[in-house]
């Protein structure tokens, strides 16, 4: 027998190793190059600026509340108690917390590369538990060659200091190259932003430079110096005055500036660089690049909004789940095996429709006869299985259908809206609709079987005639009013 491989357990291509990587002592610089070339010593606070520009606000606010606005759950490991109890337990830990917002704020670092909260621990009567989770500035935090946390402080503004374990829940933008500081989408927004900016200033020049004439004073040889200051406030007083006065000497004259090229030319390119932010943050410019009267573009922004949904929402449950999740249960349920921890899941598909998705169900389980477990209602529809010896709501239905060991008709079955006991006229209708339909059918069963098997309507009538052939027709009217009569007992039977 061949002697087993063993995989190389060792890891490689360490940081340490990395000619290209920046650090200093123990800490491991962040390798963006924005950031190395355009931060002017302020680091990552450069990304967090970006967050006050109108468009990178609105749309990562959109992004947030897509996802802080669906519903979570914490699934348990299994169905055994043990799983379910450290299930529970945490979702209550969860709940009496401010979760959303920590959420919104966690989300920050899709645009930051990374986002530290820490985490407030509390303890009362053997539990340990979080209080509050609040947000901390990515730029007071750095990492170390082994991507653990630390915290840069006055004493140490360089390395920072080593903090605790399991106290800093991290939501990280992943990277495509594993740096513990994520691949933050401010890098890729900063120039866009940056162009927009300074549009925007060349703008507000270009309309106070157009949008009013420039004033110009002039005064004849020998005006002395305090005569040419009171002239140029007069000039001055032009902008804001209604009426001024200037000796009969001197002169004003407004000149008007000559354009050159499009008055709309900052406007089309702030509007340019707004599109382009929209395309980084949301995946889709939206309305702007689609074609009036048709839907393509709204289809496509949708779809892509679900993915970025989902994305976000993902990466959410992720770190929570690798990290706050796991701290909750070590402290609170000593010695779990890895893989008894719940998870925490945020709902992003769609919510169906549940009358055409009853519909649907009804023709395959009713009509084609698909069998169907009870757990996929309960699960589908939301609707808590009964308790154990908990009296049911049944409404009537045709016998086929009913569950086993519940009366099909006559006093022993309950529908919906009967609430007392049978009066004796309907108690007379019940037992008539039985014992008509028992007396019918016994003499309708050959002509129950020669429907059942006939293949087409021409077979049907040669069949009939075959059987019934040497009957005379009144004999032949009978059988067909038994029929139509056991049909409409069976359906007022059922109603």
């Amino acid at each position: 027998m061949p002697k087993q491989q063993k995989p190389e357990l060792n890891e490689i291509a360490a940081v340490e190793k990395d000619i290209f990587m920046d650090y200093i002592g123990k800490t491991l610089l962040n390798p963006d190059k924005v950031l190395k070339s355009e931060s002017g010593g302020k680091g990552i606070e450069l990304y967090s600026d970006l967050l006050r520009d109108a468009k990178v606000g609105s749309t990562l606010q959109t992004r947030r509340l897509a996802v802080t606005g669906k519903e979570w759950e914490v699934i348990p490991a299994s169905d055994k108690p043990q799983d379910v109890k450290i299930a529970d337990y945490v979702r209550e830990v969860l709940k009496a917390i401010n979760l959303d917002a920590y959420r919104r704020a966690a989300l920050s670092g899709l645009v930051l590369g990374f986002k530290p909260c820490e985490i407030m621990w509390d303890y009362s009567e053997g539990d340990i538990f979080i209080s509050t989770i609040i947000p901390r500035a990515s730029r007071r935090f750095v990492f170390d060659l082994k991507n653990n946390l630390r915290l840069i402080t006055l004493s140490n503004m360089v390395e920072g200091e080593e903090v605790p374990e399991k106290k800093f829940q991290i939501f990280t933008n992943p990277s495509d190259d594993g740096t513990p500081y994520g691949d933050g989408l401010g890098r890729i927004l900063y120039w866009p932003v940056w162009f927009k900016k300074n549009a925007i200033k060349f703008w507000m020049i270009f309309a106070d430079k157009f949008g009013s004439p420039t004033a110009i004073g002039k005064y004849p040889a020998g005006t002395t110096k305090d005569q040419q200051d009171a002239l140029l406030g007069a000039l001055e007083a032009i902008q804001q005055e209604s009426a001024i006065k200037i000796p009969n000497t001197m002169v004003i004259e407004l000149l008007e500036a000559a354009r050159q090229g499009s008055v709309n030319t900052y406007e089309s390119l702030c509007n340019f660089m707004d599109r382009q932010i929209a395309q980084v943050m949301l995946g889709h410019t939206g309305t702007s690049e689609s074609t009036p009267g048709k839907l393509g573009g709204e289809d496509a922004a949708n779809e892509v909004r679900e993915d970025y949904i989902k994305s976000d929402a993902d990466l959410l449950c992720e770190s929570e789940n690798n990290q706050m999740i796991r701290w909750i249960v070590d402290y609170n349920f000593p010695g779990v095996p890895r893989n008894a921890y719940p998870k925490v899941w945020i709902r992003t598909e769609p919510e169906e429709d549940l009358k055409s998705l009853a519909e649907r169900d009804k023709i395959l389980a009713v009509d084609i006869g698909v069998p169907i477990g009870e757990k996929y209602f309960y699960d589908t529809y939301g609707i808590p299985s009964p308790e154990e010896g908990e009296k049911v709501v049944i409404p009537a239905r045709p016998e086929s259908f009913l569950p086993e060991g519940l009366p099909a008709s006559g006093n022993d079955r309950k529908t919906f809206s009967e609430k007392s006991i049978l009066s004796p006229d309907q108690q007379d209708i019940e037992t008539l609709a039985d014992n008509s339909i028992s007396a019918a059918a016994l003499d309708l069963s050959p002509l129950q079987k020669i429907i059942d098997s006939a293949t087409s309507y021409e077979d049907l009538q040669k069949k009939i005639k075959d059987a019934y052939g040497s009957l005379d027709l009144t004999q032949f009217r009978t059988i067909l009013e038994r029929a139509l009569f056991l049909a409409d007992i069976k359906g007022r039977s059922i109603q």
